[in-house]
């Protein structure tokens, strides 16, 4: 698994390469957890204002809107 984040007008990008599921807890200072979206609606814990975890051809991608104090992929 790698990951890979990039600055955008947006927020921040984190993209997540693995052929495994995989969620993302984000610390902002609040905790907001990703899940993988399903049925073309977005599952969050913590939060309803940002989309789940997009897949994608090389795993996941995830837009978060805001600053981000720490964040964890899990695998």
């Amino acid at each position: 698994m790698d990951v890979q984040t990039s600055e955008t007008e947006e927020g921040l990008q984190i993209d997540v390469y693995t052929d495994q599921k995989a969620a993302i807890v984000v610390r902002d200072p609040e905790e907001r957890i990703y899940l993988p979206e399903n049925a073309s609606e977005a599952e969050t814990y913590y939060t309803e204002d940002y989309q789940g975890l997009v897949k994608t051809d090389f795993g996941y991608r995830l837009l978060h809107k805001g600053e981000i104090s720490d964040f964890k992929v899990l695998a």
